[in-house]
């Protein structure tokens, strides 16, 4: 195979760098042009490429400088690496994906995945098909009717399967949450019905007072502290009362647990 020679009119030297043979290319670093031995400066500085701010000469003489810092050079040179990587990755999922056979769900038919490695029908109207006979269906799990969103499954028990096999982070433990497990909490125990509200709100109505030592309660303690805030039924749960806003009372976390399950 011929190598390349040098852009320059009349000059059959090797490239070696920008088009240019060595001796080219040489002059042109030091004396800023190809063509002449004219000891002389390039004029003004560079720019950077990366992040576009002045990149100041370090030298008196060559080309002006591409990166304002090591770090624009660093990144520069992992941009083109990325570059040529996925450049090779598209290439190699072509070429699996052309050797690749599925069988579409919906019509049984073999194909050969035109987009992506996923892909898990023959067609956009298959994909369609599929959309509907999902929407008409309901949820396997038990005792759930509503509409399936994937898997076989509605989105509620969607969603506890993409945590349990961690596909999904669980959801953060605010105080609506909070409210909402207490109350179902209180339904196992036996409670007739619940109600899901901020305790807070009650805290709040007491006016930071405990129900059972008539105490104030200092809202900046936390559990495990004894003295900090915890939120206590007047007739317990386990003795038939309700968990709802008018059967609970600020009470110090030392008195909750001494009063137990007494009325």
């Amino acid at each position: 195979m011929q190598k390349p020679t040098c852009s320059i009119e009349g000059c059959s030297g090797v490239v070696l760098s920008r088009g240019w043979c060595a001796k080219h290319y040489q002059r042109a670093r030091k004396h800023g042009d190809p063509l002449t031995t004219r000891s002389y400066v390039v004029p003004g500085n560079g720019t950077c490429r990366v992040c576009g701010l002045p990149a100041p000469r370090r030298s008196s003489r060559g080309f002006p400088p591409l990166y304002c810092s090591p770090r624009c050079r660093q990144a520069a040179s992992y941009e083109r690496r990325r570059d040529t990587l996925n450049a090779q990755a598209r290439i190699d999922s072509a070429e699996l994906r052309s050797t690749t056979l599925k069988v579409c769900p919906q019509c049984d038919s073999t194909f050969t995945p035109t987009v992506t490695l996923k892909q898990r029908f023959c067609s956009k109207q298959c994909r369609r098909r599929a959309s509907r006979d999902t929407q008409n269906r309901t949820c396997e799990a038990s005792n759930c009717g509503r509409s399936v969103r994937a898997r076989g499954l509605c989105s509620k028990h969607y969603r506890r399967w993409e945590r349990e096999n961690g596909k999904a982070s669980p959801p953060k433990w605010d105080e609506k949450r909070r409210a909402a497990w207490k109350a179902r909490y209180a339904l196992t125990r036996g409670a007739a019905d619940a109600e899901s509200f901020d305790y807070r709100e009650v805290y709040e109505r007491d006016g930071w007072v405990c129900g059972i030592c008539q105490k104030p309660v200092d809202s900046e303690l936390r559990w495990p502290d004894p003295m900090s805030v915890s939120l206590d039924h007047v007739v317990p749960v386990s003795r038939g009362g309700r968990h709802s806003r008018d059967n609970a009372q600020c009470a110090h976390l030392r008195c909750n647990v001494s009063k137990g399950a007494a009325a």
